[in-house]
């Protein structure tokens, strides 16, 4: 049995209560999955009791309800039998567990679970499966290189102490979207009497045409680019890799729309640094609103760009989404899903399983145009996108997609013809 003191009652964090809106309307959320190799050398009870010691010590991982109602409330378990189990498994069990294996219900255990699973090679393989309410994708990462001694967790006093980042995220962003935080201030004057979700100017909505609401496409493709490639170029350009893809998304809408007004939501961890260790679900969204002449030249966009984004990527960027919504008067759910959401997760440590290049089409919906610039089986760049049908043309997105690769390569070039000469 795990003992650990903390609070069995607690708040819901923003993205917990707005995940709680969601699923009252669309469902239970998908779990966050992971299948990664256990090192060869570490025996079934090293594993075990490494898993213990981060169970005792995570806060997130005895959350065991959480509920709207009265304003919103968590509830956590003091103590529980460790939720691991060991299984043999044929190679179909395994990739069954990387793309299809289910959260456990929620019926007052812990709302997750690790498995090693004994493959038909002699290698273990641990299958973790969290509900999304307890963990964002990003902790999972942290959770697997802590359990396998690879990677450096960074240590703080808040390690582990999601019940008080999210007391602490609540004093800070009122419910209201009011407060006398720097966050308030900046994000006012940066959206400057726009709102936070203001649609991202496509010209390939389906709004005339009509589309197919329930319909959601996955398209998925490699670049003739690896990460490596992008931080070369970065370091010629005084840039980052997010900088160089963000500012050559910005072009491309621009080049398209003939806007040079673009805001796009972007995907953030959410964090303080304090919190940088920490597991739970601390993921979330913040708006860049990029102005100026000439953006659809990547260039000036990354020029533009660079100021900008150093300015949000701080304080700011921890505001809940939710919140920047409310104190920008944010509009109905409708404009919401015609902005894009652009997600950089250069992931050092692929999973086991990695989704094929193409397209795979099923029932669902999005709540934004989702592009996922991210690492690909054998370390090349990969961009993705998550295509609601209701809401975008699908043979749009593909050849915005395109432009989009084509541009990214482009600005790595001059750097490979140097190398090359």
């Amino acid at each position: 049995m795990l003992r650990h003191t903390r609070a069995s009652k607690g708040l819901l964090s923003w993205q917990q209560e707005a995940g709680l809106h969601r699923e009252s309307a669309y469902g239970r959320y998908s779990p966050v999955r992971r299948v990664f190799a256990i090192p060869d050398e570490m025996s079934d009870g090293e594993f075990a009791t490494r898993l213990a010691h981060i169970v005792d010590r995570e806060d997130a991982l005895h959350l065991v309800g959480a509920t709207l109602d009265g304003g919103g409330a968590t509830s956590y378990r003091q103590s529980f039998p460790l939720p691991l189990r060991h299984l043999s498994c044929t190679a179909e069990e395994l990739e069954h567990a990387a793309r299809a294996a289910v959260a456990p219900p929620r019926n007052g255990g812990p709302w997750w679970e690790v498995a090693v699973l004994h493959g038909p090679d002699g290698r273990r393989y641990a299958s973790c499966v969290f509900d999304h309410l307890v963990s964002d994708g990003y902790s999972v990462l942290l959770l697997q290189n802590e359990l396998t001694g690879r990677g450096r967790r960074e240590r703080s006093s808040a390690a582990g102490a999601y019940q008080e980042w999210v007391a602490w995220q609540r004093r800070e962003f009122p419910r209201d979207g009011g407060g006398a935080g720097a966050s308030r201030g900046f994000w006012l004057r940066h959206l400057d009497g726009t709102t936070a979700d203001r649609p991202t100017p496509l010209p390939f909505t389906t709004d005339a045409a009509g589309g197919q609401p329930g319909l959601v496409t996955t398209m998925t493709r490699d670049l003739p680019l690896t990460f490596d490639d992008l931080r070369a170029a970065a370091q010629v350009l005084r840039a980052t890799p997010f900088l160089l893809v963000f500012a050559n998304l910005i072009a491309a809408v621009s080049q398209l729309s003939g806007s040079e007004d673009i805001t796009v939501r972007v995907a953030g961890t959410g964090r303080r640094p304090s919190m940088a260790g920490a597991l739970g679900w601390f993921a979330d969204a913040f708006p860049i609103r990029t102005r100026a002449t000439g953006i659809a030249d990547p260039h000036r966009a990354l020029a533009v760009a660079r100021p900008l984004t150093a300015r949000i990527l701080g304080t700011p960027a921890t505001a809940p989404w939710e919140y920047i919504r409310a104190l920008s008067s944010a509009s109905d759910v409708g404009d919401a899903k015609r902005q894009i959401m652009l997600n950089f997760a250069p992931d050092e440590t692929p999973q086991l399983f990695t989704e094929a290049e193409g397209e795979h089409t099923g029932p669902g919906s999005a709540d934004a145009l989702h592009l996922f610039v991210k690492s690909g089986p054998e370390g090349n760049c990969r961009l993705a996108a998550l295509v609601d049908h209701g809401v975008f043309a699908p043979e749009g997105v593909r050849s915005f997609l395109d432009d989009v690769g084509h541009a990214l390569a482009t600005m790595a070039r001059p750097r490979q013809r140097v190398e090359s000469a």
